[in-house]
């Protein structure tokens, strides 16, 4: 995979979805940055990396998926670089399946962190997903 190129695609399984339908508003919460910015922080202490995120929220017809996340420009500091990822979530989604595309990205920006992966990634992404959405609850953090 090439960490300068690679941008992962939009095959999120969603197994609550068998048919895409569009809706305005699924979550109770008028302001899903608010929840996005939370899961991002918990995966970035769970995960134990640092790294430097910028969302971007929309609809699924924006993105033509439900999450994708690729690598932006390395910010450098004082004494290392931290790298920076643009992370794009629709959030017509409901809100589980809104903050297992969040983790699903994050996974993916723990991949390039740590490189470490097989194949694009989507294997450990998918199966992480709800696992650690569930967790994330459990933990009371939205």
């Amino acid at each position: 995979m090439n960490r300068a190129t690679n941008k992962f695609h939009c095959d999120l399984k969603h197994p609550t979805k068998k048919k895409m339908k569009t809706v305005k508003q699924t979550t109770p919460y008028k302001d899903h940055r608010i929840i996005a910015l939370k899961v991002i922080d918990w995966c970035l202490e769970e995960f134990g990396i640092y790294a430097d995120i910028k969302l971007k929220l929309g609809d699924y017809n924006d993105f033509k998926c439900w999450g994708q996340c690729y690598e932006g420009e390395t910010m450098p500091a004082e004494s290392v670089s931290i790298n920076r990822y643009i992370v794009e979530i629709a959030k017509n989604q409901t809100l589980r399946d809104f903050v297992a595309t969040v983790v699903h990205e994050m996974v993916h920006v723990k991949q390039w962190e740590t490189n470490n992966w097989r194949g694009e990634g989507e294997a450990e992404a998918n199966k992480l997903q709800y696992k650690l959405t569930d967790k994330l609850w459990k933990e009371n953090i939205l």
